[in-house]
């Protein structure tokens, strides 16, 4: 239905002063200081403010090609709410969806997107362009769940592209030597950090990842069954199994924590009460050890642990469990791959009773373990090599072989 006009006519256009102007319904006319009239329109559609400069009416524009502006943008706007998934009014933007998406996972028990606090989630350029496949797949990962949650949440029909991801190759993966970790161990001990001791222990004994360590609760440890329930894990909640030295070390290390505090690495500064980061006295201590701090990640102690248990023939059912990956297989990419040492049987068995190289840790009998019946599978100057390292031994109750063995983990 037309719109009747009382104010924006021709003539009342024609009497106009310049610099005056004359709005109606949504219409504004402009007689600017030369003479020329200019129309404009601003109008809300769909919870959007349209504010949009229609031309001048030297070029021959008039207020009947506003009116059809106008009638344009709202017909679109109703053709764009028939698209919508049953239930929506308004399409939502990106911006919008991913505060949305954020709260939603809250609620849901979402795992491992942290919101930034007062900063942008646009990527500048230079993060862009430099930025390694790795990374990028990781934030394409986030976007795909995105489209996925929101054809599940009715905020759209179906997702709107398919997402490929770039190939991120098998880069190796550095692990440390015994000697190695002796250093790196004896640094931390020496460090003007209190707390970087316990996490290089910790992450050695038990291939935690750095934020499952730093956001251990006390009431998580549970020293009678040797176990650290972990309630926010990257492949859901597990219990992870520990050794009887490092269930001393933390009974020992938590009784000296202040009284009252949950966590084991507490910070009155932080908000979430405890530790998030401990990169910079990490690199002071790898740099201390005579390590290189752009190789020696915190990521290398998980690295690490996982290495020498295999190496030490510790079965890959129980790496698995030990290391909370979902999948641990011997090949292909997008999951954690290890490659077995050669003396190593194709299906190693997990061997219950009777010690070990896996004595020390949870559930294998008397002195028994992980592996306890894989050292069979070694040759004797192995078994002797193993027998004589020492070290890591008197931490994980293991004895890995430093050589014949390669790990490479495409899941963190």
């Amino acid at each position: 239905m037309a719109k009747t006009f009382t104010k924006l006519t021709r003539p009342e256009m024609r009497k106009l002063a310049p610099g005056s102007k004359i709005t109606e319904h949504g219409i504004t006319f402009e007689k600017s200081a030369t003479g020329d009239g200019v129309f404009t329109v601003n109008i809300m559609a769909d919870g959007q403010r349209i504010h949009r400069v229609v031309g001048r009416e030297s070029d021959g524009t008039t207020r009947t090609q506003a009116e059809a502006f106008i009638e344009k943008v709202r017909s679109d706007a109703k053709n764009d709410r028939l698209a919508l998934p049953k239930g929506r009014k308004v399409a939502l933007s990106m911006r919008e969806a991913a505060a949305k998406y954020l709260d939603r996972l809250e609620i849901e028990g979402g795992k491992d997107l942290v919101r930034p606090r007062g900063k942008s989630v646009i990527r500048a350029a230079d993060k862009i362009t430099n930025a390694k496949p790795s990374t990028i797949n990781r934030e394409l990962a986030v976007l795909s769940h995105l489209f996925n949650k929101a054809v599940e949440w009715g905020w759209m029909d179906r997702r709107p592209a398919k997402i490929n991801r770039f190939n991120e190759g098998n880069g190796r993966i550095t692990y440390l030597t015994v000697d190695q970790v002796n250093r790196l161990v004896e640094c931390a001990k020496a460090d003007g950090n209190a707390q970087i001791y316990p996490f290089i222990v910790i992450g050695l004994e038990t291939a935690m990842r750095k934020s499952e360590i730093l956001s251990i609760r006390r009431d998580d440890i549970d020293l009678q069954r040797r176990v650290i329930y972990i309630p926010k894990a990257k492949a859901g909640a597990r219990e992870q199994p520990i050794t009887e030295h490092l269930g001393e070390f933390l009974a020992g290390y938590a009784a000296a924590l202040q009284p009252g505090n949950p966590w084991i690495f507490p910070s009155a500064g932080a908000r979430t009460g405890h530790t998030v980061d401990v990169r910079k006295p990490f690199r002071r201590v790898v740099a201390a050890a005579g390590l290189d701090p752009d190789q020696i990640l915190r990521h290398t102690l998980r690295h690490t642990a996982i290495t020498h248990l295999v190496q030490a023939g510790v079965d890959l059912p129980t790496v698995k469990r030990i290391s909370g990956h979902k999948t641990l297989a011997r090949g292909g990419g997008g999951r954690a791959t290890v490659t077995l040492p050669p003396w190593t049987s194709r299906s190693p068995k997990l061997s219950r009773g009777g010690g070990g190289c896996g004595a020390g840790w949870p559930g294998g009998g008397a002195g028994g373990g992980p592996g306890g019946g894989a050292r069979r599978n070694r040759p004797p100057g192995l078994q002797a090599e193993a027998k004589k390292t020492v070290g890591f031994v008197a931490w994980g109750g293991i004895e890995p072989p430093t050589r014949g063995f390669s790990i490479r983990c495409s899941t963190n």
